[in-house]
């Protein structure tokens, strides 16, 4: 969940906009496609993917869940699907502007290696890379060179990013490198979660001191608190609700999230079926700013 990021595009956009008193840069202006959106289920597979197999089961009793986390084994298959949308009224230096930031991410992954905790190397496929922007009515975006294309990704710093050709050409490289971040390491919520109970219908706090960068590499995005809520099992998923404090200093503003949801994962992998997250925005500093944001999540077989 790469939150920083359209947070951080969202601020400077606005900010762009109100210098220019709020007319936004018409020489790029475009209509962006519509946008497939997993919360909506446009397009989507509504069918969760079998989990990995797992030497320690998950235990699930009527009254609790213990979650255990395991790497996919070579061979997995599966549809991710991302989107991000925040709406924020900004002002800064006197000038006012309304924004929407908007990103879309719709990919096919499969794993090729595997380490002890994490993927080492997988063929990924992407079929929606979308990030606009709307700011005082004016609408831009740019196409994503990776749209319809397919990678080989193998972990390393950086990551190596090649074609059936060979290296990838380095625009797309660097395009994949973004995205794909956290690839090559142990899974964070899955991590974070590996072998705690959760009794049912009673709020769980996770502890402060391991929260912090459950969202991302950006160290300037700290998750402050988080709490999560064992509702029980629907068919093979464990069923949680979620709510969560985010926090991020950058570029000298302070961005204060709140959100709140549902989140169904797979409790022998801890590998996330789904998740819905909706809540308030708030930015101090060089910009002032309110709103609301909105993160969907959602991962089906192939």
């Amino acid at each position: 969940m790469r939150t920083c990021t359209i947070v951080v595009l969202a601020a400077g956009l606005a900010l762009a906009a109100c210098d220019k008193g709020g007319k936004g840069a018409a020489n790029n202006d475009k209509t962006a496609p519509p946008a497939d959106d997993p919360a909506k289920g446009n397009g989507a597979r509504s069918t969760p993917p079998a989990p990995p197999t797992s030497t320690a089961p998950a235990a699930v009793g009527a009254d609790a869940i213990t979650l255990h986390y395991a790497v996919p084994a070579v061979g997995t298959r599966w549809i991710e699907e991302r989107g991000q949308t925040m709406d924020l009224d900004i002002t800064a230096e006197g000038q006012h502007a309304k924004m929407t930031a908007d990103r879309r991410e719709g990919k096919t992954i499969e794993i090729l290696a595997v380490t002890a905790d994490a993927i080492s190397k997988a063929k990924v496929s992407y079929e929606v890379v979308q990030n606009s922007q709307k700011v005082a009515g004016k609408e831009h975006f740019g196409p994503s060179p990776l749209v319809g294309k397919t990678y080989t990704l193998t972990a390393g710093s950086p990551i190596v990013v090649s074609t059936d050709a060979g290296p990838a050409p380095e625009a797309e490289a660097a395009a994949v490198q973004e995205i794909e971040q956290s690839f090559g390491k142990p899974s964070r919520m899955g991590t974070l979660l590996a072998n705690r109970s959760f009794p049912r219908d009673q709020a769980t706090d996770l502890p402060a001191g391991e929260i912090g960068q459950a969202l991302g590499d950006d160290p300037s995005m700290i998750v402050q608190k988080l709490t999560l809520t064992y509702r029980g099992m629907a068919g093979d998923l464990a069923t949680f609700d979620i709510a969560m404090t985010v926090v991020q200093d950058r570029d000298g503003n302070h961005m204060a999230m709140e959100l709140a949801g549902k989140l169904l994962i797979h409790p022998k992998a801890n590998d996330v079926g789904s998740l819905a997250l909706d809540g308030s925005v708030t930015l101090t500093g060089k910009a002032a700013a309110k709103g609301t944001m909105q993160m969907r999540q959602k991962r089906t077989a192939r």
